[in-house]
């Protein structure tokens, strides 16, 4: 994984309005790899031209508050700049289109009318970091900003959907609602200015705060924790996705690290929440595999809670890891939260990366936790002897089945487009299998198909090829399709 980080530049543009201080929250377009379907802040990366940007009175490093800047007018239309009081909207909105569509820099735009950036406006409330799930890593600089008289900030359609004015408190209440999705370090520096005490006290505080989120987790979506962990996983995946569930009562779905240090940051997370009221009801498999299970002992025994797992995982977990209550498909758990209808997960038995995977499904948010069915990072293997290829294809088309809104897997950042990354999956496997047909017209063995069909695979990497084509080869054994005679394969003629 790519853990260089990128910088970046988000401004918590503000207004007063008749219910108090407003914030403009904009709604990422499900498209975007990064955030894709999040409400958030206006931001994005800093460029190199940001760098060469002359900036006049800046409270912070002049190329982070000119990245502010810039992705402040290309996405909201709002311009901090000393003179652009005298621009009429048609000249803000020429200037945006243009900028936009690279048909012009912004230095030269700002040149042409001559202006120079002003950063006094940009007041720094802090540094995030993005959690290491995601391929792309940001160290993000956080502004509150004014709006600037006379200027409406407005969404043209792309990166982002649309755009509102929210209190605070408003925009906490809808996301626990589970009508806002806020990311997280917007939820957090949300949560500051909900708090009482006078706004700059608030931005000096949220300057004052390390880099990143606390601890190793953080809220994912109302009622979901996610906690990266390293775990002994398959590359290019370095880490699995513990996600708590809940409000008071919650539930830890797969606690995956074996070394004693990640378990000891797992456990004090937990404990962090014990501190706030809430506690622990219940350890949740989704299969059986080490990089899931790895701290499931650990944490059982010390919280004292019982774990639950499907069936055919408890079989093979037997003698290893006490299961102390079955999770059958379309079983059902309430779980309250802390502000609004409880949240209903339902679990799917989804077999083919094991025969006793489970996903689980939140009914009203039709939120899915994809296990290993679906990742985001890597490729999902299908042993032949554990789960089988037909059955993983099956899955998949049940997943299909459901209303999907965010998709959450083991392995990767979070999806809100569930569904096209489930057809793609359907999609890849079809075009595997019949590259497989195609190269069988003369009988191989499958060590010569993988070298064919994965041509400049890395050889670390080819074994695990090659238990994909077993997979393949046999569902299409079973389908008639093919035969097999010793350790060769050759199509049905």
């Amino acid at each position: 994984m790519n853990t260089t980080l990128r910088l970046a530049a988000v401004t918590a543009l503000y207004r007063q309005g008749g219910y108090g201080r407003e914030f403009y929250i904009v709604h990422r377009s499900r498209q975007l790899p990064f955030l894709g379907g999040f409400h958030a802040l206006p931001g994005g990366s800093v460029d190199i031209a940001d760098h060469e940007l002359p900036v006049e009175r800046a409270r912070s490093r002049s190329a982070f508050v000119a990245a502010g800047i810039r992705e402040l007018f290309e996405e909201a239309g709002v311009l901090l700049a000393l003179g652009a009081e005298h621009l009429s909207q048609a000249q803000l909105d020429d200037g945006r289109k243009a900028v936009l569509e690279r048909s012009q820099t912004f230095a030269t735009f700002l040149n042409h009318h001559t202006l120079t950036l002003d950063g006094e406006g940009l007041v720094p409330i802090g540094v995030w970091v993005t959690p290491p799930y995601s391929r792309t890593m940001f160290e993000a600089q956080y502004f509150a900003v004014a709006l600037p008289e006379g200027q409406t900030p407005s969404i043209w359609p792309g990166e982002l959907d649309h755009g509102e004015w929210l209190t605070a408190p408003a925009a906490l209440a809808r996301h626990a609602m589970g009508e806002l999705f806020l990311a997280y370090p917007v939820l957090k520096t949300l949560e500051a200015f909900a708090q009482a005490g006078a706004f700059s006290e608030i931005c000096t505080q949220l300057a004052a705060r390390e880099p990143g989120p606390p601890l190793i987790g953080a809220e994912l979506l109302t009622g979901v924790q996610i906690l990266p962990l390293l775990s002994p996983t398959l590359p290019p995946a370095t880490r699995t996705n513990c996600y708590i569930l809940g409000g008071p009562e919650l539930v830890v779905v797969d606690p995956a690290p074996p070394e004693p240090a990640e378990q000891a940051n797992l456990l004090q997370f937990v404990r962090t929440l014990e501190q706030q009221g809430r506690y622990v009801r219940e350890i949740w498999l989704s299969h059986h595999h080490p990089d899931h299970i790895g701290a499931a002992a650990t944490l059982s025994r010390e919280l004292r809670v019982g774990i639950a797992a499907h069936p055919a995982t408890a079989e093979v977990l037997a003698g290893k890891l006490t299961v102390t209550r079955l999770l059958c498909d379309g079983d059902v758990t309430e779980l309250p939260m802390l502000m609004g209808p409880p949240a209903r997960w339902r679990a799917l038995h989804t077999p083919g990366h094991a025969r006793g995977h489970l996903c689980f499904y939140e009914e009203r948010l039709h939120t899915l936790l994809s296990g290993d069915t679906v990742v985001t990072n890597g490729t999902v293997v299908v042993p032949p002897h554990e789960g089988g290829m037909r059955a993983y294809l099956a899955s998949l088309r049940r997943l299909l089945q459901l209303e999907l809104g965010f998709m959450l897997p083991s392995h990767g950042p979070p999806v809100a487009l569930a569904r096209e990354r489930i057809q793609r999956y359907l999609d890849h496997r079809a075009e595997r299998e019949l590259a497989i047909v195609r190269a069988l017209s003369q009988p191989k063995t499958i060590e010569t198909l993988a070298m064919e069909i994965y041509a400049g695979l890395a050889p670390g990497a080819m074994k695990l090829a090659q238990i994909n084509i077993a997979a393949h080869l046999d569902k299409l054994i079973e389908e008639a399709k093919v035969e097999q005679k010793g350790s060769c394969f050759q199509n049905v003629i």
